[in-house]
């Protein structure tokens, strides 16, 4: 069992061994299923199961039910729940169970009266037609003679013809009913000549016959729409006739049979794919189907698989740019054709050879149809084209203005300044597109200075710096960027691409330079200067050419001088050993052991020795899943104000990366210890492999809590940030210790 010593309350802490080993896994449930899915066993072994889809009582996607005639039904189709529920249809009814006897005899009547088995007698067969008895008649008919009885109640006219009752009720004689036009009886039989029956073949419809079909709302069970004349099929005059629309067609992905077009009039809303694809609907013989593309990409057009567009190979589609419009206009059963105009016949006032090469874009066609051009060859791209004698435009008499910003603009790709009046004087590159280059030659008779536009930089100096150019030189620049221009300015490294300078000039420019007043000599004595920065000489003699004191910034850059530190011998700032509160040194070292795990969310411990040499070794585990903390109690180094902290860690398995953090807080006299830390900083480790010494780079400057003192107590607390998407190592990270280092 792992104790340690508590230097702040002179306690020795007892802590719990190390977790038993896990348990062997079990077998689980199987991965995989959807809802609504069970799991259910496969055959008898054990956890041999599978998910299914549960048969039984549940919902329905969709029942519905048909009824016969003289039935409606409601509730149709149940798509989860609900009732199917029966009625009559208009007209229909069923006798009830007390009305049942009345219904058996009507139909036995029925039967006599169509010459049943039993047929009516006498009496009441005349009572019922209502012909008193037979006594009061005289005299007989037949449906087949013509006559007329003695009692002059009805009269047979002429044989298969209608008859009518008489103007006196029943008596009078009996009156005969001429079959209008487009009628004839047969026999028994009354039949419709040709033309039908209101409805002549030729001629003139009688008065109202005409009206009537206009006015009709159905005929033959048909619904009518619309209003105004009858049409013929050849040569009709319609006014404002209606087609079916589909405003809001979406477009599905590029193939025939995507996007189905049902309507005569057709707006694409929708087309996500770039292109996307709909298909026209089965050719009919003039039929017209209009397309119109409201998408946000190009659509191609199909037809119904088998048929062809403009002749094109059957089922090849036909592209309808965004905001275009297309008509299709049936031919045949498998032939359309549209309003897509082809660009080398349909389109007019072209220039020479455009439609050629609109229809086929080849260097050569392009070559054709442009004039004015310079150059010969094929058309050039602006990524690495290959270009055989080009001309750039040439500005021979450049006049440059003052020494500013702006002056003397250069417009052309080379530019030779004649006149410089003023010393120095001013020119301005144009405004930068990347990969333009500008040449400036120096033919004036002063110094130049070359300016960027506004806001443009040259050769990576400040925004609109210039660069010098002396008379008689050149310099070419060209643009990286919209703000960007490098020149061909030579520099100590390359000046010695000069010519015609003495002998060891050319060196000496490159490791010396002189002011105002001064001058620099290669191989021989330097001389009295009256001013000038000493470089590269061979020894400075410290008690007769050096006055006056040292810089500090002369020293590592002054990185970590204070009022407190001194310079050591390694080449430090470093603060002297034996200060107050723990030290003045620059580092502080805290073991595994000298931590304690917080009471809430703590880290685990644990120790352990190497296999081989055994390296004893106390560590702090912190879980890869949830955030635990450690902390330590310390007095405040003497003249700390910042510090940075760095992880010494191991893991034992696995592989992965590990982000740590630190934070701190001090505390004075008569202040709550309930307080908040520091801004806590993070440092992210890369996993080395198991058994391997790690040690993380120092995080940036941590700044405690409180106000800083020397010899404050201090409490550091350490974490490993396991919700950090940067922390993916995957078992525990194992610290051994951690070591503070001064920033300022």
């Amino acid at each position: 069992m792992p104790i340690s010593f508590n230097p702040l309350t002179g306690d020795f802490d007892l802590t719990g061994g190390a977790a038993g080993p896990p348990g062997p896994p079990g077998q689980g449930v199987p991965v995989g299923g959807t809802a609504g899915q069970v799991l259910s066993k496969i055959d008898a072994t054990n956890y041999n199961t599978q998910w299914v889809t549960s048969s039984g009582s549940g919902t329905v996607t969709s029942v519905g039910l048909v009824a016969p005639t003289g039935f409606t039904v409601s509730g149709s189709p149940v798509t989860a729940s609900g009732n199917l529920t029966f009625s009559f249809d208009t007209g229909y009814s069923l006798p009830t169970n007390a009305s049942q006897t009345s219904w058996n005899t009507a139909f036995t009547q029925t039967r006599q009266w169509d010459g049943g088995t039993t047929g009516l007698v006498a009496a009441t067969g005349r009572t019922s037609l209502g012909l008193g008895s037979l006594a009061t008649q005289s005299g007989t008919f037949s449906g087949t003679s013509s006559g007329t009885n003695t009692g002059d109640q009805f009269t047979v006219t002429t044989a298969s013809t209608l008859l009518g009752r008489g103007s006196a009720g029943g008596a009078g004689a009996a009156q005969e009913i001429s079959l209008g036009s487009g009628l004839s009886m047969s026999g028994t039989t009354l039949s419709v000549s040709a033309g039908g029956g209101n409805v002549s073949s030729s001629g003139t419809p009688a008065a109202g016959q005409a009206t009537e079909w206009v006015t009709a709302s159905t005929i033959q069970g048909v619904a009518v729409t619309g209003t105004g004349d009858y049409v013929k099929g050849t040569g009709p005059l319609i006014d404002a006739a209606r087609v079916s629309t589909n405003a809001a067609v979406t477009a599905g992905t590029n193939a025939q049979g995507q996007g189905l077009l049902t309507s005569d009039y057709n707006i694409i809303t929708t087309a996500a794919a770039n292109p996307s694809g709909v298909t026209l609907p089965t050719a009919t013989v003039g039929r017209s189907v209009t397309v119109v593309n409201r998408g946000a990409n190009s659509v191609n057009v199909y037809p119904a698989t088998g048929a062809n567009i403009n002749a094109l190979a059957a089922n090849a589609g036909i592209a309808l740019p965004v905001g275009a419009m297309l008509e299709f206009m049936a031919e045949t059963t498998t032939a359309w054709e549209s309003t897509a105009t082809p660009i080398s016949t349909g389109v007019s006032g072209l220039g020479a050879a455009v439609a050629t090469f609109l229809a086929t874009p080849t260097t050569a066609n392009f070559a054709a149809a442009v004039t004015g051009e310079t150059g010969t060859g094929a058309v050039v791209f602006g990524t690495a084209p290959a270009i055989s004698a080009m001309t750039v435009s040439t500005a021979a008499t450049v006049t440059a203005g003052t020494n500013a910003q702006g002056q003397g603009l250069l417009t052309s790709d080379l530019n030779v300044i004649t006149t410089a009046a003023n010393n120095p004087s001013g020119v301005t590159l144009p405004t930068a597109t990347a990969g333009r280059r500008i040449t400036v030659v120096n033919r004036g008779a002063n110094i130049i200075n070359v300016y960027p536009a506004t806001g443009a930089s040259i050769d990576g100096q400040a925004a609109n710096a210039l660069l010098s150019l002396g008379v008689n030189a050149r310099l070419d620049f060209t643009a990286s960027s919209a703000t960007a221009w490098f020149s061909t300015r030579q520099d100590a490294t390359s000046i010695s691409v000069l010519s015609g300078a003495g002998t060891g000039v050319i060196t000496a420019l490159g490791v010396a330079t002189g002011t105002a007043g001064a001058f620099t000599v290669n191989g021989g004595a330097l001389g009295t200067p009256s001013s000038g920065t000493l470089t590269s000489c061979s020894g400075l003699p410290l008690s007769t050419g050096v006055t006056g004191n040292l810089p500090v910034a002369n020293l590592n850059s002054g990185t970590s001088a204070s009022a407190t530190t001194f310079w050591r011998g390694d080449g430090t700032w470093a603060t002297p050993a034996g200060g107050g509160g723990g030290g003045g040194d620059a580092f502080r070292w805290f073991g595994a052991a000298d931590f304690i795990p917080r009471t809430t969310a703590g880290c685990g411990v644990n120790s352990d020795e190497t296999t081989t040499n055994r390296v004893n070794r106390d560590l702090l585990l912190f879980d890869a899943a949830t955030q635990e903390h450690a902390q330590i109690w310390f007095a405040w180094p003497t003249g700390w104000n910042t510090f940075s902290a760095t992880f010494i860690w191991k893991y034992s398995s696995g592989s992965g990366n590990c982000v740590w953090g630190a934070q701190a807080r001090l505390y004075s006299d008569n202040t709550a210890q309930d307080t908040a830390f520091g801004t806590a900083v993070t440092v992210t480790d890369n996993g080395l492999g198991t058994a391997i010494h790690h040690e993380s780079a120092a995080t940036a400057a941590i700044t405690p809590g409180g106000t800083v003192a020397d010899g404050r107590p201090c409490v550091l607390q350490v974490y490993r940030d396991a919700a950090n998407g940067s922390d993916t190592l995957s078992v525990d990270a194992e610290l051994i210790g951690v070591i503070l280092t001064k920033v300022t």
